[in-house]
């Protein structure tokens, strides 16, 4: 029975060790198409051939999870809710087996397939609870101030409102370390008068404990998980007076310099920028706040619209350290930006780094906003 059984036992055995070889080799590729879809996202929806072949280089240079030169990648873009808003990055390796070699099986093929989206976000956690004009907005990078919509002076160039935050959370909680649930496109929420007619003390202090954690840094050189960028709900039309509610569009990112109490205006940036806490919006308006991610390829099944393949090659990519903020709240994740096809000044070339240690927004100022005077609520 013995001399019978033992040819079993060791075939088994053997089959178990090629199956979990495999095994090993599915996970090192979809490993490498993972981190190869989400950097060809950050292209998208603008530059789908740079998506493609960045796709492709960033899945070549990330040869220690597992890529070798004789690995078969493709991929393709195309569109799951608005044109080129998807990437999908195909991997296919040659194993040679070991011991299933005897059964004349010499060799499987393993394949791996991930896809990401780069769509506008249509709910975000961790936003201040201030809603601010669709108009207030003249490109990223242009200097702007905010004031409370019941202020006087004229000091800031457009209004915003206090909001409740969702989920019983205290508004000075909200205001120093973003809502704990998200904000939802699409949703109305009932105003309140805390910065109602002028910048609280307690907002003031909030704001000014972001900055100051990060005092040498720019709209130019934001790093990730940078708490100085606020993430503000967008509303159409004149903000109304409390308590009535307001409808959210949409979602800016606001790159927070100065808080000037005084004349009650909160001065800063609009940038470009992914939140690390978020939803896809359908329909909903892109603004420069985005969700770059992974999702399953039967969503992201649209139609192609560009198609690459190529072998990876053997460069590994250098280490790369990130410096972790010292203060609360937590930032959002920094993306690179889009870089829009005619932009109305000089453009920013950022370096590009898929996993999203830095962010430069695509365009400068365009020219220097004054003073609204009397005009500030329309």
């Amino acid at each position: 029975m013995w001399a019978v059984g033992l040819p079993i036992l060791l075939g088994m055995m053997g089959l178990s060790v090629d199956v979990g070889m495999l095994m090993h080799t599915k996970t090192q590729l979809q490993a490498a198409v993972d981190s190869a879809a989400l950097a060809g996202a950050y292209d998208l929806p603008m530059q789908p051939s740079a998506a493609s072949s960045n796709a492709i280089d960033y899945a070549g240079k990330n040869d220690k999870v597992g890529l070798k030169p004789a690995d078969q990648l493709s991929n393709t873009v195309k569109t799951t809710y608005a044109t080129n808003d998807t990437i999908t990055v195909s991997a296919t390796r040659t194993v040679d087996t070991f011991f299933i070699r005897v059964l004349g099986i010499l060799n499987s093929n393993v394949q791996a397939k991930a896809t990401a989206i780069n769509a506008p976000a249509g709910g975000v956690a961790g936003v201040i609870p201030w809603a601010v004009n669709n108009d207030a907005f003249f490109s990223y990078g242009a200097y702007v101030s905010l004031q409370s919509v019941g202020g006087s002076g004229g000091s800031g160039q457009f209004n915003f409102a206090s909001l409740n935050p969702p989920g019983g959370q205290t508004y000075q909680d909200a205001m120093a370390n973003g809502t704990s649930q998200p904000i939802l496109a699409g949703g109305s929420y009932a105003t309140n008068t805390f910065d109602g007619s002028s910048v609280s003390t307690q907002t003031a202090n909030s704001l000014n404990a972001r900055i100051t954690a990060r005092p040498g840094e720019t709209w130019t050189t934001i790093g990730s998980g940078s708490p100085r960028v606020v993430f503000i709900p967008i509303v159409n039309g004149n903000m109304p007076n409390a308590p009535n509610p307001v409808l959210i569009l949409t979602f800016r990112a606001f790159f927070l310099e100065r808080v000037d109490t005084a004349n009650n205006a909160i001065w800063g940036r609009f940038v470009q920028f992914t939140p690390p806490t978020a939803t896809i919006g359908v329909g909903v308006p892109d603004q420069g706040v985005r969700v770059i991610k992974l999702i399953s390829d039967s969503l992201g099944g649209g139609t192609p619209v560009a198609t690459s393949t190529a072998a990876p090659t053997s460069t590994p990519v250098p280490a790369t350290s990130t410096p972790t903020p010292t203060a609360t709240p937590p930032g959002p994740t920094a993306t690179p930006t889009r870089t829009p096809t005619s932009p109305p000044g000089p453009t920013a070339t950022p370096t590009r780094t898929p996993s999203g240690s830095t962010a430069t927004p695509t365009r400068t100022q365009t020219r220097t906003p004054t003073p609204c005077g009397n005009n500030c609520n329309n």
